[in-house]
């Protein structure tokens, strides 16, 4: 019964993600979202997907006067907010509550986002999403273990993200030195 509403639930809530003025409220309602019990397949089902969708969801940007992007937030967090991240992994981290599932869905979702900034064709939005989500990843992965021999081992998203990512963070933001 409960399974039936969760495709209507959904639909709502990605008109609310659609936007920094509705942060406060959808964050409240990923942490309402947290305290369901998805025992069941369907519920699981509809809320991975639902996962799956703010994950791949592109930072927030503006375009000004001189036709740049800009982003909305901090840049550097999932959605530009600390707690919005924190409140997706907490969902993530429910809905994919089996040993090593949180890490094989996260990885699978760094594998994609990495893929053109590993052929060097991503601009600064797909850089700062792919190391925002791998930062979510990182900060919440329960071990090393789980991210052994999955989508993208921990050795290629040191060698072919995250070090050539901060370079070219620091390339984006200007500094007047780089990391070699």
């Amino acid at each position: 019964m409960i399974g039936m509403c969760y495709p209507t639930i959904y639909s709502n809530l990605t008109l609310m993600f659609s936007g920094p003025n509705y942060r406060f409220a959808s964050r409240q309602l990923l942490l309402l979202g947290a305290m369901l019990d998805f025992s069941d397949s369907t519920s699981r089902k509809v809320a991975s997907a639902f996962v799956q969708d703010l994950l791949h969801r592109p930072l927030d940007h503006e375009v000004d006067d001189e036709g740049n992007k800009v982003i909305i937030g901090d840049g550097i967090n999932l959605g530009g907010d600390k707690e919005w991240a924190g409140a997706v992994s907490s969902l993530a981290k429910k809905v994919h509550a089996a040993a090593g599932e949180f890490e094989k869905v996260f990885l699978a979702v760094v594998e994609e986002l990495a893929t053109p900034c590993r052929e060097r064709t991503a601009d600064f939005m797909q850089w700062m999403h792919s190391l925002a989500v791998t930062g979510l990843l990182l900060e919440n992965a329960k071990s090393l273990y789980w991210l052994q021999g999955k989508a993208i081992e921990p050795i290629e998203l040191l060698q072919s993200l995250l070090l050539p990512g901060v370079r070219r963070k620091l390339h984006f933001m200007d500094f007047p030195f780089a990391l070699t």
